[in-house]
């Protein structure tokens, strides 16, 4: 039986070990676009262990904000084509970073966020958003 796109990205969400960021990439793809109204409320985030050179600090700020409400911020949130797919795109206001993101289900949503001005062609920082008003998530 062939896995579909969200049950492979759940899957790397539950990863032990380090992935290989080319295979996120992949999976991320995969996913259909998510749609900015899905995005209002408050969302937890988590990171994917990739070894991205932001991976560290995201890991350290988390505990700090862990938690987007985009409520506030809806206007922020664009729809954009990227890598040939429709999604949803935050360009925060100092504009040093953009925020992708892609649905998984109702209650995660996989997202990218690059840092190409602090960290060149590292690639993008991969993490994912579980509704706070859940009282589990995947990861």
């Amino acid at each position: 039986m062939k896995r579909t796109p969200a049950a492979k990205y759940i899957s790397l969400t539950n990863a032990l070990e380090p992935l290989d960021p080319a295979e996120v990439d992949h999976v991320y793809s995969e996913l259909e676009p998510a749609d900015p109204a899905l995005l209002e409320g408050e969302w937890d985030m988590h990171v994917i262990d990739t070894g991205h050179p932001a991976q560290a600090l995201a890991e350290d700020i988390l505990p700090l904000l862990s938690t987007m409400d985009f409520t506030e911020d809806a206007e922020k949130v664009h729809k954009i084509k990227f890598h040939g797919a429709a999604g949803s795109l935050i360009i925060p206001d100092d504009q040093n970073s953009t925020r992708r993101f892609r649905y998984v289900d109702a209650s995660t949503i996989a997202a990218t966020n690059g840092y190409r001005a602090y960290y060149g062609n590292s690639g993008v920082l991969h993490f994912y958003l579980t509704r706070a008003e859940d009282s589990c998530y995947i990861g």
